[in-house]
């Protein structure tokens, strides 16, 4: 799991919130939020600064870890 997966998946889990429930509050499906979740895709910057705002967490936080 890469970074970015790990983080988004801590936050959701965190708040102790489904799958369904965070894609839901971010406006995608679940299965994109499954899918950035076992890295299987990454998300975009759009996405990021959406879960920025939405979480009040920085883009650094969700991005800790990349060089």
């Amino acid at each position: 799991m890469n970074k970015v997966a790990q983080t988004l998946r801590e936050l959701r889990v965190e708040r102790h919130m489904t799958q369904r429930e965070f894609a839901s509050l971010l406006g995608v499906s679940e299965k994109t939020i499954s899918n950035y979740e076992i890295a299987k895709r990454s998300p975009g910057i759009e996405f990021l600064i959406r879960v920025s705002k939405t979480f009040n967490v920085t883009l650094d936080y969700l991005t800790r870890g990349i060089k």
